[in-house]
């Protein structure tokens, strides 16, 4: 098995802090993973490059060695890879990489019509399985651009990358055809306390989690999560057979239809705030250019609009919105009367 730069970044960071949590902090990622990969690592080498016990990490001798050639190796990696990426731009035949929420058809589409309408900035698409392995890939130079909840990662950020609010989004409730507000036209967050919110497994966005646990202690809606993480198209199955279940979601991914209803939360309607994120280094010249043009889309359609009467963000994503934005209603949001949390009932369908 072939050894990756990632798991050689991974071991020359825990090769000099020689603790796994201060590490996987300044990794960006989670105290399992840098375990299983410095494991994968050793399997690969077919030998200890650190002796562990619950009080302390030391380097074996072999671990000094690599650690000696580790730095040397990751930087010839990178001169090849801004060797490979300058001639593929002077040539022609270099392209954006751009990571995106499979479901979420607002980056899709986006990205289709600059397809067409921008044939000078041709774009490959990355679909990670969340944000972390995306903000990674970015560190790795494998990416130019991702878009995410990046202020609801835990963890200290990377100084390497940089990252702006670009569309806030209100949500909606996905519940059965047979589910007690399965009539409602819109529901309030009061409504929502009696069976509270599921979720399937162990929350694999790590950012959506965060915002879960910040949504639950404002709303005093509870959590539950259950079941296996395999897809939406699994998580509607399950909704389907359960009446009690609810799912919440950004509103352009709630999808209802069939045995399923999609209906947005208001009075306040809670928000979700996405960014793009970046590496400070990335020389890429089509990478400005996207960026000057998401951001003339942000303008134009008014995705960082926001009315602190009638929607709701947790604090940290209200700090990253400071000096961006201007107080009226965001994508996807609905009128409202009343804003109090309390709530009015759930106004059903006529």
């Amino acid at each position: 098995m072939d050894v990756h730069i990632r798991e050689l970044r991974y071991f020359a960071v825990l090769a000099v802090e020689l603790n796994f949590t201060r590490s996987a902090e300044i990794l960006h990622i989670s105290q399992p993973t840098l375990t299983k990969q410095i494991t994968k690592l050793e399997a690969q080498l077919r030998t200890r490059l650190f002796d562990r016990d619950r009080r302390r990490v030391v380097l074996t001798p072999a671990g000094a060695e690599l650690l000696r050639t580790a730095p040397e190796l990751i930087a010839a990696w990178e001169r090849i890879q801004a060797g490979v990426t300058s001639i593929g731009r002077a040539t022609g035949t270099g392209s954006l990489s751009i990571d995106i929420w499979g479901h979420h058809q607002v980056w899709a589409s986006m990205i289709s019509d600059l397809a067409i309408s921008r044939p000078d900035l041709p774009i490959a698409v990355s679909m990670r399985r969340n944000l972390p392995a995306a903000l990674q890939a970015l560190a790795d130079g494998g990416l130019d651009a991702a878009f995410g909840r990046v202020p609801g990662l835990e963890g200290p950020p990377d100084p390497g990358l940089r990252h702006r609010p670009i569309r806030l989004e209100t949500t909606s409730i996905v519940v059965s055809a047979r589910h007690r507000l399965a009539d409602a036209v819109t529901v309030t967050p009061a409504d929502l306390r009696p069976e509270g919110i599921w979720f399937p497994q162990t929350l694999s966005s790590p950012e959506l989690g965060t915002w879960a646990r910040d949504f639950s202690a404002w709303s005093g809606v509870g959590i539950t999560v259950s079941g296996v993480n395999l897809g939406m198209d699994h998580a509607a199955a399950e909704l389907a057979a359960d009446p009690a279940k609810t799912l919440l979601l950004p509103s352009q991914m709630a999808r209802g239809g069939g045995p399923l209803r999609a209906i947005p939360i208001v009075d306040p309607s809670p928000c979700w705030a996405w960014s793009v994120a970046w590496r400070r280094d990335d020389a890429n010249p089509m990478l400005a250019q996207f960026l000057g043009i998401l951001n003339g889309i942000a303008r134009r359609e008014k995705w960082l609009d926001f009315d602190p009467r009638l929607h709701w963000l947790p604090e940290i994503d209200l700090a990253g919105l400071a000096g961006l934005t201007r107080p009226t209603r965001p994508t996807g949001s609905q009128p409202s009367g009343d804003t109090t949390q309390s709530a009015t009932p759930a106004k059903e369908r006529r």
